[in-house]
């Protein structure tokens, strides 16, 4: 069964899930037959724009709205997203960090969690031990948390060492090279078990932070940002994916990135509960086989042939890119670290994909912090590892692959006049590691 087949198959139901139970779609397909919903009668639907679901806020989808666990974030796209957790949600969050504190009496367990407090939920955390949340933006952020793991927390009760880390996945891996960069180890006193959340991170990464840490690693990624209902087997093997669970698949009848969305209702895993779930220009591709529903992206970080076929994927190219940054930059010393990278938040690499009829064209740019052309050996090196990887885990040949490298702070026009996939290999120390695209118009 290809991705488009077993999109055409849940799009009724979900197309029903939504009239019965979203207040904004209720009205907007009354009196509508929603039987037989393709992806061709579905682009004759109404749609929704974005200022309407701001404007009307939570009411626009559910009755019952509880305030307190309603979200309004950028999410991993940078874009607006709308998501109203459901009670067996909230209930595993509370639970969560419960479970973070459970094997240590209430005095004496202290946790540091790893997240901007301006990203993320609004669930209370329960009051049992001590919670110190804390967002690393900058060095003088970073060094707050090593004085956190070093010193502890003093209050009122005493002073209490930190015994568990929690929190954002992108958060640790800053922190972590962080320490490295500067020769500091991890804390002295023992932290036994890491429980991450947000983005997905690859292998290499995880036995990065897991050899650094020597630390049990708890990756919960999918209950934070990895919409779609995948997870992930302990410890880092294959993605497995609910065929139930209603993926990011209805797709609005626009091509524009701001002006519509397009309406899941899923079951975050491993929530079994459904909800409304309105995001901008994103879906997750997968395809049946004989071991069952093989992740190949989300559709903006697709690059597909002419004839539709995936030619490649966003997490292969983000994959690749991950591997330089862990074994290439830091081994050669190119100073290309996203850690060290963009106070403005610009992207670390950017580039162009396009067809000319079967012709494949890959234009790549890469921003670092030194100006490469003193460092020949270096990009010459760094270059031919993309250009292998690219070559090797493209799908369809690449006709023509143009890698150029530019200074940190430099202008960010690509410089490439063909239309195509924009790729963004996100240098934001906010969202490390965190590839992103957008249509071109």
């Amino acid at each position: 069964m290809s991705q488009f087949a077993l999109i055409d198959e849940l799009l009724p139901e979900t197309v029903r899930i939504a009239k019965a139970s979203v207040p904004l779609y209720r009205d907007l397909y009354e009196g509508r037959m929603l039987d037989n919903v393709t992806r061709l009668v579905l682009a004759t639907l109404p749609t929704i724009t974005k200022s309407t679901i701001v404007s009307a806020g939570a009411a626009a989808l559910s009755d019952r709205v509880n305030s307190d666990y309603f979200q309004n974030t950028s999410g991993s796209t940078g874009e607006f997203l709308v998501l109203h957790r459901s009670i067996e949600e909230q209930r595993f969050i509370h639970d969560f960090f419960g479970a973070i504190q459970a094997s240590q009496p209430p005095s004496s367990a202290c946790t540091l969690f790893l997240g901007l407090p301006s990203h993320g939920s609004a669930t209370a955390i329960p009051s049992s031990g001590i919670v110190v949340q804390h967002g690393i933006v900058d060095d003088r952020t970073a060094e707050n948390c090593w004085a956190y793991l070093t010193k502890g927390i003093l209050n009122k009760h005493g002073l209490h060492r930190i015994n568990t880390i929690a929190g954002s996945a992108t958060q640790l891996l800053l922190l972590t090279k962080y320490l490295s960069s500067r020769g500091l180890e991890k804390s002295p006193h023992t932290v036994p078990h890491i429980t991450l959340t947000g983005d997905w991170l690859s292998r290499r990464v995880l036995e990065y932070l897991q050899s650094f840490w020597q630390a049990t690693l708890i990756d919960r990624f999918s209950c934070s940002e990895f919409f779609g209902g995948a997870s992930s087997t302990y410890p880092w093997r294959e993605f497995v994916f609910d065929p139930t669970t209603y993926a990011e698949i209805v797709g609005l009848n626009s091509d524009s990135i701001t002006s519509t969305g397009e309406l899941c209702v899923t079951s975050l895993y491993p929530f079994v509960q459904r909800q409304p779930l309105i995001r901008y220009r994103t879906g997750d591709i997968f395809s049946q086989s004989d071991n069952g529903f093989v992740f190949h992206g989300r559709r903006g970080h697709c690059l597909f042939g002419p004839q539709g076929e995936l030619a490649l994927s966003g997490r292969d190219l983000y994959e690749l890119l991950d591997e330089l940054e862990i074994v290439e930059r830091q081994s050669h010393s190119l100073a290309v670290d996203a850690v060290d990278h963009s106070v403005s938040g610009k992207p670390l690499v950017k580039g162009v994909a396009s067809y000319d009829a079967d012709r494949l064209d890959l234009f790549l740019k890469i921003w670092t912090k030194v100006d490469m052309q003193w460092f020949p050996k270096g990009r010459k090196l760094l270059q031919s590892r993309i250009e292998d990887g690219l070559r090797r885990m493209c799908r369809t040949s690449i006709s023509n692959l143009v890698i150029e490298f530019a200074k940190a702070g430099s202008s960010m026009v690509l410089g490439y006049d063909k239309a195509g996939v924009i790729w963004e290999y996100s240098g934001d120390k906010q969202a490390i590691g965190r590839l992103v695209s957008k249509w071109s118009s």
